[in-house]
């Protein structure tokens, strides 16, 4: 029930209650929440303890009702090597490929994702996701950073049929309820450095995504001033900046036996710095 959500910080390994201060974690309290980030030390502490462990099965997802969910297609080097999408492996985009999903896409990091019932070929593709902080419009590359609220790993769901049908519907198969898994939790910018971050996703336990950011074709801060030329981009909105290779698209363009997601198999994401996710596929 959502109104037993309650907004939390995790400091020191506990999660602590923040519901003092603001009533959600949303795009309507990111100035609140970025005030809270200058607390000191010894205020953080006397927050109220929700809970001693990070429990899986009470977390949200990290935003609630984020604004614009942006995401960038072929944006990682290896990736775009694999898939041979601009017409060979040397040739990398001008600009970046972008498309949208819907909020109603969003779930949280350990929550199922459900194959809808038109859906035949599931994939995963884990992604760095920035949430934006500043309305940014017609922004500089080097004032991009000033933009940002803080960073989550999110799962760029994404059914492959509904996707590549004819005629191409890029964003169908990107857009089915729980294709945006978001979370566990928001990472400032002064915790990580996004341009040199592991990135690795196993299904079942088996290793199938092991990359880097430092492959990306389009950094971050490129990604926010580029956006913003096409539109604003304000407190609240997702970037999904890419995946690197790994994802099983890349198997049925090579030829091979591409092994989709099927209901039962255990997605497990991870990004240095940024926590983990976990999803067990269900059908809707």
């Amino acid at each position: 029930h959502y109104e037993e959500v309650k907004p939390a910080i995790f400091y020191n390994g506990k999660i602590l209650d923040l519901s003092q201060y603001v009533k959600e974690v949303s795009p309507y309290y990111i100035k609140e929440l970025q005030a809270l980030l200058q607390l000191k030390e010894g205020e953080i502490e006397k927050l109220p303890i929700i809970d001693e462990i990070l429990n899986e099965h009470k977390v949200m997802p990290c935003i609630h009702h984020p604004g614009k969910i942006v995401a960038i297609g072929m944006n990682y080097i290896d990736h775009l090597e694999r898939v041979d999408f601009l017409g060979g492996p040397h040739v990398l985009p001008k600009y970046p490929i972008f498309f949208q999903k819907p909020n109603s896409s969003v779930v949280g990091a350990y929550d199922e994702v459900y194959i809808p019932r038109n859906c035949n070929k599931l994939d995963y593709e884990n992604e760095l996701a920035v949430i934006i902080g500043k309305s940014a419009k017609y922004v500089d590359t080097n004032e991009a950073a000033k933009c940002i609220f803080g960073y989550c790993i999110a799962n760029d769901v994404s059914d492959r049929g509904l996707q590549f049908q004819d005629p191409g519907q890029y964003e169908m198969g990107k857009s089915s309820d729980t294709f945006c898994p978001l979370g566990p939790y928001i990472v400032t910018p002064d915790e990580v450095d996004v341009g040199h971050l592991s990135i690795q996703t196993k299904v079942n336990g088996k290793l199938m995504q092991d990359g880097t950011t430092k492959n990306m074709v389009f950094d971050v801060p490129k990604l926010i001033s580029i956006l913003s030329k096409y539109f604003t981009l304000q407190p609240g909105d997702v970037i999904l900046t890419g995946t690197p290779k790994g994802v099983q698209l890349e198997e049925e363009i090579l030829g091979n036996e591409p092994n989709y997601l099927r209901v039962g198999d255990v997605v497990e994401l991870s990004i240095q710095g940024l926590g983990y996710q976990k999803s067990v596929i269900q059908q809707d």
